[in-house]
């Protein structure tokens, strides 16, 4: 199972309201959460859960609360289900992307650019989905089996 939830603009913390807080949380840590234990208990022994972050819970953007915050849950979520799930030989991991070129990296930057993200980055570009997707395709293959509990950074050496 591969846990694909994002969406929302960037909100500075004293702009966010209930309402929106609760369905941003809806959205990015309620639902995996119990996708997560769905597929706990729907896949066979040696199944793949694989969840996708951000590293943006490493370097903290401005407005990136309610983000970052969602996406930190998730990462503990699977921490957690990684062990707990282990007894049955079904991995459990997170896929972290950098600065990837999609829509919604468009949307919620509209007009940038993006030369200073690109200077970060060791490989000086974008990542592109297909960068992502081929981690998570790693992931959830055969050669994974001994990786349980992980967050793999696909950034393109963002992070160090």
């Amino acid at each position: 199972m591969v846990i694909n939830a994002a969406g929302g603009l960037p909100e500075a913390i004293d702009t966010v309201t209930e309402e929106v807080y609760d369905q941003f949380m809806a959205v990015h840590a309620k639902g995996p959460f119990f996708l997560i234990q769905h597929a706990g208990r729907a896949l066979r022994d040696g199944g793949r859960i694989i969840a996708i972050s951000t590293v943006n819970t490493r370097i903290h953007p401005h407005g990136g609360a309610l983000y970052t915050g969602a996406k930190g849950a998730l990462e503990n979520f699977t921490a957690v289900a990684a062990i707990e799930f282990g007894r049955r030989q079904i991995t459990v991991n997170i896929v972290s992307p950098g600065f990837t070129d999609t829509e919604l990296l468009r949307a919620n930057n509209p007009g940038s650019t993006f030369e200073a993200e690109v200077a970060r980055t060791a490989l000086r570009r974008l990542g592109q989905p297909e960068d992502v997707a081929a981690v998570v395709a790693f992931l959830a293959g055969p050669d994974s089996g001994w990786i349980s509990g992980q967050n793999l950074a696909a950034d393109g050496g963002l992070l160090p």
